[in-house]
């Protein structure tokens, strides 16, 4: 139930691998292809992948807010294009986060940043894939500069919409935990709440992501008590939110180039394993009595010269169509043993063809043991 992740930025992250091994709920990876290990030691972990190698800009389309607005899914659809063959090299992400920080500003930021993930979701799903949009800085959107936090959200419901519709994903971050972690959606801390109930107030409840959560800007802060103190609080209150089944994750802020979780990280594989996410149970397996009749050999299943079929077939035909029951003409077929069938009953037509009763019963008996339920029919 832990909603607690990590987030890993560089290939210095000793101590990773235990707070795999303890199930976190997701994994926000910026350019470290981390997908195969922790699908092999986390299964139910949700894993996000983004890049900085976009030869258009590190983590956003350049002139996107100042362009004008006939400009604006052409710059998608270049920043995609440019992201693909990253986005293919670690081909097992659950979502892919298109950009990073690119805050709402203004009202016609808002338009211009709508416009571009409503056509970056369009190319994703033309591909395959569930994409991740916003990534908002700590603290965005706010009320601040102007304009409120549901000011800047409205003009993005679209694109809100567009992601619950499709699957796909909204990413914010978490900069810093306020001591004591005050709980309302004023709070850095908790202000996605406040996002969500503004979304819910359109009919909209998408899924989200907390790409980067820290309790200062990343690593262990102010020491390792406190920040353990302070992230299980925010675990806490997240498990037992309102809002739980629409958060994914919060990606613990990081294994990156200037900071580290090494410190921490046994404390946090302990929290996770105490919380462990529940994996879904595989699918039921759909059992069902398998029917077959059996044409003999001597019996052609297809149509003669003049296009008719040999009434014997016909008959045979006639005789499992009440039952949708299936018509073989392979004795390998009509005998196999089925995994998912909890009965086998066999039609067998003019048993002479097949060598007679006790040949094809010992038959059965050596290849396709035990002998279901034979009902023998002589046609005439």
């Amino acid at each position: 139930m832990t909603k607690l992740g990590v987030h890993v930025a560089s290939s210095k992250r000793d101590l990773f691998g235990e707070i795999i091994d303890a199930g976190p709920a997701c994994v926000v990876a910026t350019d470290q292809y981390v997908s195969s290990e922790v699908r092999q030691r986390s299964a139910g972990t949700i894993i996000a992948f983004r890049t900085q190698k976009s030869p258009l800009g590190e983590d956003n389309p350049p002139g996107l807010i100042d362009a004008p607005e006939a400009q604006w899914r052409s710059i998608a659809d270049a920043w995609m294009n440019s992201l693909w063959p990253f986005y293919l090299q670690n081909n097992g992400a659950d979502y892919y986060i298109v950009n990073n920080e690119l805050d709402v500003s203004t009202l016609r930021s808002a338009q211009a940043l709508n416009a571009f993930y409503l056509r970056c979701m369009e190319i994703a799903e033309e591909r395959g894939v569930r994409i991740g949009i916003c990534s908002f800085s700590t603290g965005c959107p706010s009320d601040d500069g102007g304009l409120t936090l549901e000011e800047r959200w409205a003009l993005l419901l679209p694109a809100v919409a567009k992601a619950q519709q499709g699957g796909h994903v909204i990413v914010l971050h978490i900069h810093a935990l306020t001591n004591p972690l005050m709980d309302t959606g004023e709070d850095i801390a908790f202000r996605h709440e406040r996002s969500l109930r503004y979304f819910e107030q359109h009919g909209l409840h998408p899924k989200v992501i907390i790409g980067e959560l820290s309790n200062g800007v990343g690593g262990i802060e102010p020491e390792l008590d406190s920040y353990m103190q302070q992230v299980t609080a925010w675990d806490s209150r997240a498990m037992s939110s309102r809002w739980s089944g629409q958060l994914l994750g919060a990606a613990l802020y990081g294994f990156n180039a200037g900071e580290t979780l090494t410190p921490a990280a046994t404390k946090i594989a302990e929290w996770i394993r105490s919380h462990p996410t529940p994996i879904d149970p595989p699918p039921p397996i759909r059992t069902y009595e398998r029917v077959c009749h059996l044409v003999p050999p001597n019996i052609p299943t297809g149509v003669d010269e003049h296009g008719l079929f040999d009434p014997r077939y016909l008959e045979i035909l006639r005789l499992a169509g009440p039952g949708r029951e299936s018509v073989l003409s392979s004795a390998d077929d009509a005998f196999a043993v089925v995994p998912q069938c909890t009965a086998r009953t066999v039609y067998v037509y003019d048993v002479g063809q097949w060598g007679g009763r006790d040949y094809l019963e010992q038959w059965v008996r050596e290849w396709y043991a035990p002998l279901p339920k034979v009902i023998y029919r002589e046609l005439v």
